[in-house]
């Protein structure tokens, strides 16, 4: 584990100096590598979360803007459960109708509760927000807008999965741009279509409002990150 971690620091000073040099291809080649020896395969991403978060970890945008006072930021990623069989079923074109309207969905309730659309690729978004609490008022929002999309038409259900953490949002941070970003991702990876899961963090900053309920904890192994990890799922009214 410490060689790896040297590892990644020898391959996070590559980064910036070919970041300073104007090296993109060079930047892609160790990115890529780093993520590797974090547990992310980017030569094949599994989901539009996977492409988001091999797209951030290049790009590096500054969240501190978006920051609360504390400097922390809640980071949501989202995509379409099924994306691919959707595609399928309804052809290229269909498909890409249901996708705009996915992307106006979303782009909504983020615009309406104070949010940052960090990046977006395919049907997947990483979303950044200065307070737990809006961010998750935001997150059942767009739970809810996609059930009313599904009782109109029922014959093209958007089946949305959530996942929210939250982390420092200091640019030049390693952790920020590797466990906060990876934890918050890999928790939307777990969540199934319509489900908002949350890290025991963001749970722990928000319960004592009354304003959420939430389902019992479970523990689980996410890819790049050593031990168990609590997750929880959002009771939606």
């Amino acid at each position: 584990e410490g060689d790896r971690q040297k590892a990644i620091a020898l391959l996070d000073e590559s980064l910036a100096m070919s970041s300073d040099l104007g090296m993109r291809p060079l930047m892609e080649r160790v990115l890529s590598r780093k993520m590797s020896l974090q547990g992310i395969d980017v030569s094949s991403p599994e989901t539009s979360i996977e492409a988001v978060v091999s797209a951030v970890e290049v790009e590096r945008p500054n969240l501190q803007p978006h920051a609360a006072p504390d400097g922390t930021v809640t980071v949501m990623f989202t995509d379409i459960e099924g994306s691919t069989a959707m595609t399928e079923r309804l052809g290229d074109h269909r498909a890409q109708e249901v996708l705009r309207t996915h992307n106006a969905i979303i782009r909504e309730q983020v615009g309406a509760h104070q949010g940052f659309e960090v990046k977006s690729q395919g049907d997947g978004f990483m979303l950044a927000f200065s307070s737990a609490r809006t961010a998750l008022e935001c997150a059942i929002a767009i739970q809810q807008n996609f059930a009313i999309h599904e009782e109109a038409h029922p014959d093209e259900p958007i089946r949305v999965r959530i996942g929210l953490h939250t982390g420092e949002a200091i640019k030049e941070s390693e952790d920020f741009f590797g466990k906060t970003v990876i934890l918050a991702a890999r928790i939307a990876c777990e969540a199934s279509g319509g489900q908002i899961l949350v890290s025991s963090l963001l749970k722990a900053l928000v319960e004592s409002s009354g304003e959420f309920e939430f389902g019992n904890g479970r523990g689980v192994e996410l890819k790049g990150l050593a031990g168990t990890h609590q997750v929880f799922e959002v009771s939606l009214p």
